[in-house]
């Protein structure tokens, strides 16, 4: 799995014999090029890069699924609002388009998360907290 991420820059999932859900691949398009992107980095060191920075500053860092039932969340978009780090799940369709966790609203989808980044570079989202909803949009990579 980490192999194939580091020599073909592309998560794959590869079921096992009792699984049967059908291999999801997505493709990171020019992940080499994408600022703000970290391979192998923790929510902690995550946090430190993002702590007191201006608001829109983000990161997204891949993560590895615990079990195989989280294999449509396979990163995470770091993300400061409101002076505070957001952590909001980045999922993966069936057909292996990606979008930002839309907690059961209808989600806008994108072909890879190259795409994903430039949208919201340009189109605030909203973020839903404890304190209510905050919008931004993605300014600054770290």
């Amino acid at each position: 799995w980490r192999d194939t991420l580091r020599a073909h820059h592309t998560v794959e999932y590869q079921p096992d014999q009792q699984d049967s859900a059908r291999s999801t691949i997505v493709s990171l398009a020019p992940v080499n090029l994408f600022p703000g992107y970290y391979e192998f980095i923790t929510r902690t060191n995550g946090t430190k890069k993002l702590h007191g920075k201006p608001n829109g500053t983000y990161l997204v860092r891949q993560r590895l699924p615990r079990d195989i039932n989280e294999k449509f969340h396979r990163h995470t978009l770091m993300v400061v609002v409101s002076g505070e780090i957001s952590n909001i799940k980045i999922m993966t369709t069936d057909d292996g388009r990606v979008h930002l966790d839309s907690k059961g609203k209808s989600p806008k989808c994108f072909n890879s998360l190259f795409e994903l980044i430039e949208w919201h570079k340009r189109n605030s989202f909203t973020d839903v907290s404890d304190e209510g909803y905050r919008s931004t949009r993605l300014i600054h990579p770290v």
